[in-house]
């Protein structure tokens, strides 16, 4: 959510009065307090990651000056001096940049992009984490408001009065020279002034259907969706962990996506429909997981919709017959073998190289016999309430037995399920 104008207030709106009140001051105060705390972990992290580092790097210098190795010593101070100087950068400026891998010596490159990849991937995990906050809290806000009967028009204005709560609880009254009327809270046309296009990764060319997203909240959410090689509908409802309101979202796929590599993705608006805000694109970091916010309109059930759309370097997609099934794709029933797929706890839905495995049309759960081609396959079991599971190589054999124990689901996450 953007800020549309700068000094935290929305173009051509004043900032409400009710901004000032006690309770409106105190979420956004907690959600300075918690910003504050996931920088300051990320700081530590980050301190963490040079310290493993600079440790590796002495090893390497002891060990070779007990070889002689004049060149590996130079190296592994080299790697000392680089990693030191990121540590000052750290606690300086809170952050640091590693040099590419080829402008460092030969000997210590692949110590330095190792850490750059770990860096890059702590840095993704604390973007996201960052953008979970602030959705919590922008939910928090947007309910405090409603309870003073005040709606913000749209998300533009909900982020730009989130940024222009004072810092205390002081009353203050904008003069009457600055305050504009309310905003207009009648009905409008749910999509007259939105773009065609939401959102896109990147750009395409020949774009095609993957499929239509639905979603019906009562509050801000994210939801997760994994894009490739989804084939079966996905329907999910469920109520939000921290407020408990309903919410219910579904895709319906036109194509499988069997093969993303080098995919770009874009969101096109749905006619009649609220638009659906793309956060995080499907990419291999996060297993071509799409990952949307949905923020609704008042407090009743507010209905969302996107077109989900991919460019491909390629021909990757499989097209599905009119009912929404796989084309036929047979195979034999002697080429299959059977395998035990069992969880602590038991419970849990089963997808086999992403297709979520069923019986009689339910979803098949653990414990469970599967007949699967036999070789590496990419399984992935999910129970609610609990986190992905993913076994991305297990060896499916006549008589193999896969017994994996699922994690509790952390009290925000946002995961899809076969149920």
């Amino acid at each position: 959510l953007s800020v549309a104008a700068p000094g935290g207030v929305a173009a051509g709106r004043a900032a409400p009065p009710e901004l000032a009140d006690p309770a409106v001051v105190a979420v956004r105060q907690r959600y300075r307090e918690a910003e504050a705390q996931e920088q300051a972990a990320r700081r530590d992290a980050l301190a963490g990651l040079l310290a493993a580092r600079r440790a590796e790097a002495r090893a390497g210098l002891e060990d070779a000056r007990r070889r002689g190795n004049v060149a590996d010593a130079a190296a592994s101070r080299d790697a000392l001096a680089l990693f030191d100087a990121a540590a000052d950068a750290l606690d300086a400026e809170g952050d640091f940049t590693l040099p590419p891998a080829s402008d460092v010596r030969r000997r210590i490159a692949a110590l330095v992009a190792g850490a750059a990849r770990d860096k890059a991937a702590l840095d993704a995990r604390h973007a996201r984490d960052m953008e979970r906050l602030r959705t919590r809290y922008l939910y928090r806000f947007q309910q405090t408001l409603r309870e003073r009967n005040l709606e913000a028009p749209d998300a533009e204005t909900l982020a730009a009065w989130f940024e222009a709560v004072p810092e205390t609880s002081e009353r203050t009254t904008p003069p009457a020279a600055e305050t504009e009327p309310a905003p207009d809270r009648g009905p409008r046309a749910e999509t007259a002034s939105e773009p065609e296009v939401l959102g896109a990764s990147g750009e395409g060319g020949a774009w095609q259907t993957l499929g239509i997203l639905h979603a019906e909240v009562s509050g801000i959410e994210m939801f997760d969706i994994p894009v490739a090689g989804l084939a079966d509908p996905l329907d999910v409802e469920g109520k939000n962990p921290v407020f408990g309101t309903a919410y219910r979202y579904a895709l319906s796929p036109v194509r499988v996506l069997r093969d993303p590599a080098g995919a770009v993705f874009r969101l096109r608006a749905v006619p009649d429909r609220r638009p659906i805000e793309p956060v995080t694109w499907p990419a291999a970091a996060n297993d071509w997981t799409l990952t949307v916010r949905v923020n609704p309109r008042g407090a009743a059930g507010s209905r969302h919709a996107a077109e989900l759309q991919v460019s491909l370097p390629g021909t990757n997609a499989l097209p599905l017959t009119a009912r929404g099934e796989r084309a036929a794709q047979p195979e034999a029933a002697s080429n299959l073998v059977s395998v035990r797929i069992e969880t602590a706890p038991p419970g849990a839905a089963v997808y086999v190289d992403r297709r979520l495995q069923k019986e009689d049309g339910r979803p098949v759960r653990t414990p469970c016999t599967l007949r699967v081609t036999p070789g590496t396959r990419n399984v992935i079991l999910y129970r609610k309430g609990y986190a992905w599971q993913q076994v991305p190589d297990f060896d499916a054999f006549e008589g193999a037995v896969l017994d994996a124990a699922l994690e509790p689901r952390p009290p925000d996450g946002k995961t899809q399920t076969g149920d």
